[in-house]
């Protein structure tokens, strides 16, 4: 390892970890528990829909937490001399199983409310969304992390020559390359890409994970920076939501928006002094099947018309959030009961 990459995480503690991913999963489950409302076009303009609409740009720095989480933990040099074969036949069996087994529960799960509404399945919709990795929304992420597994070891190869003005200059690189590459969709307007390419955009993220965790920690930039990227993303999203353009105004929701970048990457920052609480370790381990299962949660809220708005949305939303987060903790937790089935969570 090069003596000019900083310090080592093996030099720092990593009492944060546990936390990063409790926090992580609650601002996902929150997120989902808002999008209903934010994409309400009847709601527009009302005090609810703002509500859902800060809540909701609250928490797009999630999903980048999560990569920039595996990216300090995988790119670290705490593996010294490990094989690819042996990183490989490790991370895919974590990740190729519950990806194959939540795919089918969640196709099941379609299946079961198109036959419940006496209508026809379109095969050929199931399909196209399994190859662009949206068997179900949320797990495009599944779908995502094999890619960023497979170069891993290529990046640690990398990072042992390059010092850090150098991985901070490519960090930046790629990521003002995702993010110009987010306008020109936009602008296109093509349809999303295919499942095996999702992760090509988030290895600026991957690296910058490493970045921070394995530098000094400053803490002069990063709450103004989220709270800036909080705000922008929810004025930026209002602003253009006002015009009627609400589709355009997701654009600020994006994990690459010029808002969400800065804010995703402070909210690391600040995750990296978070303590080590016992909360922490006994939500962690289930984490992992928090995201995999909320959404079940909220599914089946929204069937029995407990939705966002039932409420006034600054009320609903925390509470649809607690529900979801809770259940699917203890659901994850059973699960991990199960002999055969703890490895899908």
């Amino acid at each position: 390892m090069s003596q000019t990459t900083g310090n080592s995480l093996a030099s720092n503690h990593l009492d944060w970890v546990d936390g990063t991913r409790c926090i992580a999963a609650l601002a996902v489950v929150l997120l989902h528990a808002a999008a209903s409302a934010v994409t309400d076009k009847s709601l527009i303009g009302s005090s609810g829909w703002w509500a859902a609409n800060l809540f909701d740009a609250a928490t797009r720095w999630c999903v980048p937490v999560f990569v920039m989480l595996s990216g300090a933990l995988l790119l670290s040099p705490a593996h010294p001399g490990e094989a690819w074969t042996q990183f490989y036949r490790r991370r895919f069996g974590r990740v190729l199983l519950p990806l194959v087994f939540w795919s089918l529960f969640y196709l099941a799960y379609d299946l079961y409310w198109v036959y419940e509404r006496e209508a026809e399945p379109d095969w050929w919709f199931m399909l196209r969304q399994t190859l662009i990795g949206m068997p179900y929304f949320h797990l495009w992420f599944l779908f995502m992390l094999p890619g960023l597994y497979l170069v891993t070891p290529l990046l640690r190869q990398m990072l042992a020559v390059l010092c850090r003005k150098q991985l901070a200059m490519l960090c930046a690189g790629l990521l003002a390359l995702a993010m110009a590459n987010k306008v020109f969709a936009l602008w296109r307007g093509d349809g999303p890409p295919f499942a095996g390419i999702l992760f090509v955009p988030f290895i600026g993220y991957f690296l910058a994970g490493y970045l921070l965790a394995s530098g000094p920690r400053d803490s002069r930039w990063p709450w103004p920076t989220l709270i800036a990227g909080i705000v922008l993303t929810a004025l930026g999203c209002g602003w253009l939501a006002g015009l009627g353009e609400l589709n355009a105004g997701t654009y600020f929701y994006d994990y690459f928006s010029i808002t969400t970048v800065p804010a995703g990457l402070a909210a690391f920052a600040l995750c990296l002094r978070l303590p080590n609480l016992r909360l922490f370790g006994w939500i962690a381990p289930v984490s992992f099947g928090i995201y995999l299962i909320h959404p079940l949660w909220l599914d089946l809220l929204w069937q029995n018309d407990l939705r966002p708005t039932t409420l006034h949305p600054a009320l609903a939303i925390p509470l649809l959030t607690a529900f979801a987060f809770v259940v699917s903790g203890l659901a994850a937790w059973l699960i991990r009961t199960v002999p055969g089935l703890r490895r899908v969570v």
